[in-house]
């Protein structure tokens, strides 16, 4: 579930400064259209973006390591058990990006790690973190 809310507040950033670029707004992130090229076009017009696809290409590209990092600190300072897989949080960090192009660079298991999380009752992955109860 954290890793999808990371995914999602991605996506919420990247609207919300896609928006104000759009509306004329001088307060999005100066460094935005520098850093994420993946949702513009060659001359700086964001891209129609309606199904997510260059998010989710941007997101690929620059948020899935940073994604398993933050679980894996989370999972630390938690005091919850880590996973025996050591690439256990980075196939959470691909998780909902399947169908893009730099998926097939995911760790063989993420679509396994990621149906086990969701509760799909996947039986390849013997572990997983469970929500620590409070």
């Amino acid at each position: 579930m954290a890793g999808t809310m990371m995914h999602e507040y991605i996506h919420a950033y990247f609207d919300w400064n896609l928006y104000l670029m759009k509306s004329g707004a001088t307060t999005y992130d100066a460094n935005f259209e520098k850093t994420y090229k993946l949702l513009f076009d060659e001359s700086g017009v964001p891209l129609n973006d309606g199904f997510g696809a260059n998010q989710h290409e941007q997101i690929a590209t620059s948020f899935v390591k940073e994604i398993a990092a933050m679980l894996k600190i989370y999972a630390a300072n938690q005091n919850i058990p880590l996973p025996a897989d050591p690439l256990y949080f980075e196939k959470i960090g691909w998780g909902g990006l399947q169908y893009t192009s730099l998926y097939k660079y995911a760790p063989e298991g993420t679509t396994y790690a990621n149906s086990a999380e969701a509760g799909n009752n996947s039986t390849t992955i013997t572990q997983t973190i469970k929500c620590k109860k409070l």
